[in-house]
């Protein structure tokens, strides 16, 4: 079995029947690896765990209960505790069943923040690696401008997402990563509201192999995705 046929009997298996766990985590997923391949390569690091990483950062949510984990509101303390855990989770997921120790450190330490006040090992400065640094970021920044659709909240301008990028470099994210993220999209197509860039994502949700897709679509997308240029311009 390929790689890419374990993780998606992995997520289809860890998920079970619930659509919407099933459907935000592959979009969310693909969309952070899109911009984490991207701002990496901008970087310098890039290579094949990174994109795993990116791609699965949040395989240790998708055992989390839907309650707490589409919960509309503020989560209590203990609610909290259980979504903290899924770094952990998701490190022992990609280390143990797909045997990738490098990608799941990413995985690990890619909600570490740059002044120490992160989770799980409250790791500060360089000694958080700069792929998790990366991870970071570009969750942030789709969970603010895409996700929160998920969570009925509607989403942020793409410049207010920055500006709150901006404004944590130094304390939630690594001051050159967050620097690099910004540059990156103010000189690409995303940076316009109206852009939509996460729709060309979408389209393939491969995991449930909609609209007839089969395993090869995601496959020529983590092709794409990690070829030098592309249409988008970003």
């Amino acid at each position: 079995m390929s790689d890419l046929e374990q993780i998606i009997k992995l997520v289809r298996d860890l998920a079970g029947v619930d659509e919407k766990k099933l459907l935000s985590f592959q979009a969310h997923g693909f969309r952070v690896m899109y911009l984490a391949c991207k701002l990496g390569r901008r970087m310098g690091v890039y290579d094949a765990d990174l994109r795993l990483a990116a791609l699965l950062h949040d395989i240790g949510k998708i055992g989390v209960d839907s309650a707490i984990l589409f919960k509309p509101g503020p989560l209590n303390h203990i609610e909290y505790l259980i979504i903290q855990a899924h770094s952990h989770i998701g490190n022992r997921i990609v280390r143990e069943l797909l045997d990738r120790p490098r990608a799941a450190e990413f995985i690990r330490d890619h909600h570490e923040r740059w002044d120490g006040r992160g989770y799980p090992r409250g790791l500060a400065g360089d000694a958080i690696p700069v792929q998790s640094q990366i991870i970071s970021v570009c969750d942030a920044f789709d969970t603010m401008t895409v996700e929160r659709r998920v969570y009925q909240a509607p989403p942020m301008r793409v410049a207010d997402a920055l500006n709150e990028i901006r404004q944590c470099a130094g304390k939630q994210f690594g001051p050159r990563v967050a620097r690099e993220f910004v540059e990156m999209i103010r000189h690409s197509p995303l940076r316009s509201d109206d852009h939509e860039w996460y729709r060309g994502v979408e389209e393939y949700l491969p995991l449930l192999h909609r609209r007839g897709q089969p395993a090869e679509a995601v496959r020529k997308y983590l092709e794409d995705t990690a070829a030098a240029g592309d249409e988008s311009g970003l």
